[in-house]
């Protein structure tokens, strides 16, 4: 199924594509001559093309591939560059980021010539988050769990203050067994400061409880180990 959601979206940004070359036309004055069938370079890469010389105005075509590439999913970051036919020199182009602040967009207000052009559009490939993220979910979803059942009964049941208080012992000596000088384990991209309490992935940090910090490092240091 997500798959076939990939290929819909895809289908879908093909779509949107014809209709920025359709508007483009209009904004020109030309209800006649086509857009050309959409030249898909590679996954993320595409190419507007047309039947007829034509001329534009930068601001016009920032607004509508802005609006119309809006409706795409999958469309956040992308550059475009407007090609002339006959050498593939670029007659304008601009660069749009999800972020306002970080577009890059310049010579707005200057109508281009009449003349045949291309339009090329590079959508940034999104980015996939890592596989030892599972893992970390499978580990932090449990200690979530617990914790709360920790807090929830733990000043009702002596039972609950020993498990915490031996939790507190087992922790200390696996903590003396991680690396001696940052108390750091690592899987992948993602980083526990054990002795900061801290879950790093990136510049993100996640700052865990005492009892989480605990149990996480218990489980993460004896896999396959009933704790």
């Amino acid at each position: 199924s997500v798959g076939k959601n990939h290929d819909f979206d895809f289908a879908k940004r093909e779509i949107l594509l014809r209709r920025i070359g359709h508007e483009l036309l209009l904004q020109a004055g030309d209800s006649t001559s086509r857009v050309l069938p959409i030249k898909k370079i590679n996954e993320h890469e595409y190419e507007i093309s047309f039947e007829q010389a034509f001329t534009f105005q930068p601001e016009l075509l920032v607004h509508t591939t802005r609006q119309l590439l809006s409706k795409d999913p999958i469309a956040t970051n992308y550059i475009v560059n407007v090609l002339h036919c006959s050498d593939q020199a670029v007659a304008y182009g601009y660069a749009i980021f999800g972020n306002k602040k970080e577009d890059i967009i310049t010579c707005l207000g200057r109508k281009q010539p009449k003349a045949c052009y291309r339009i090329h559009i590079k959508f940034q490939q999104p980015t996939t988050i890592p596989n030892t993220v599972g893992f970390w979910l499978a580990v932090l979803v449990p200690i979530a769990v617990i914790s709360y059942g920790v807090a929830k009964f733990a000043h009702r049941s002596a039972i609950a203050k020993k498990l915490v208080t031996t939790t507190e012992v087992i922790s200390s000596s696996i903590l003396q067994q991680v690396d001696g000088n940052t108390s750091a384990l690592t899987v992948g991209s993602l980083s526990f400061d054990v002795s900061a309490g801290k879950l790093l992935m990136g510049e993100s940090i996640t700052d865990l409880t005492k009892t989480e910090a605990r149990i996480l490092a218990m489980l993460a240091t004896t896999p396959n180990v009933v704790v």
